[in-house]
């Protein structure tokens, strides 16, 4: 083959590649789909006629090398696609380009057509309307200030900890006590979280196993560790 010739030939095998890893995940047609978004607790299932046409958007433009993209924060609201025929089937999508499909026949991070994107917010809207005093309503920082005793840290630019953070807080499922001023608390303050939300600063107090937030207190076990590992703070 002369080279534009090869190019083209490897850009078919590609698709064909591409093509059949989607026949395996896809078919046959599962019973039930359901779609998710896990920072709203949103969850819809899917009509057969639906999940046809769902199945049919799912287009895989490349497949990614998975150590450039490890640590990618999914969107908010953190969608994914799952269903059960054997095993779970799960496809993350992390963006509106992004997405890892999780199956006991391949694990890859690739880039799909946006049409996968729409069909999922048109069933699933991602406008986060929580309340201030809602910790889903930091979901919505683009930015955070760390600070502790050995000093302060903006991560200004982050892309990562503005995201995670809240949803680290959301997943450890805080109870709250009460207002913060009517509580003798007996727990060490460990450091200061404060997010920046459309240029609000909405601050964030991180005990052993307590967090103060809008003047509220939450028992959490173990809030501190979990936040610590977030950010890998020794």
């Amino acid at each position: 083959l002369e080279k534009e010739e090869n190019k083209a030939f490897i850009s078919l095998l590609d698709d064909i590649y591409m093509d059949k890893i989607l026949e395996k995940v896809l078919y046959p047609i599962p019973e039930k789909v359901h779609l998710k978004a896990d920072d709203e607790n949103a969850v819809y299932l899917l009509s057969k006629k639906e999940i046809k046409h769902l199945f049919s958007t799912i287009n895989i433009s490349s497949i990614e090398k998975q150590e450039e993209y490890i640590g990618t924060p999914s969107l908010y609201p953190n969608y994914n696609i799952s269903f059960k025929r054997d095993l779970e089937y799960i496809f993350y999508i992390k963006n509106d380009e992004l997405m890892i499909i999780d199956t006991p026949i391949i694990y890859l991070y690739c880039k799909y057509d946006k049409a996968l994107w729409d069909f999922i917010v048109d069933k699933l809207p991602k406008e986060n309307k929580a309340l201030e005093n809602d910790f889903r309503f930091l979901l919505k920082a683009e930015r955070v200030i760390f600070k502790d005793l050995d000093g302060m840290h903006d991560f200004q630019n982050d892309s990562y900890y503005n995201i995670e953070l809240p949803r680290q807080i959301l997943k450890s499922e805080p109870k709250k006590m009460g207002k913060v001023s009517d509580i003798e608390l007996d727990d060490e303050l460990r450091f200061v979280l404060k997010f920046i939300v459309e240029s609000q600063s909405k601050e964030v107090l991180i005990y052993n196993n307590y967090i103060v937030y809008a003047d509220d207190l939450y028992y959490s076990k173990n809030i501190y560790e979990h936040i610590s590992s977030t950010l890998m703070i020794p």
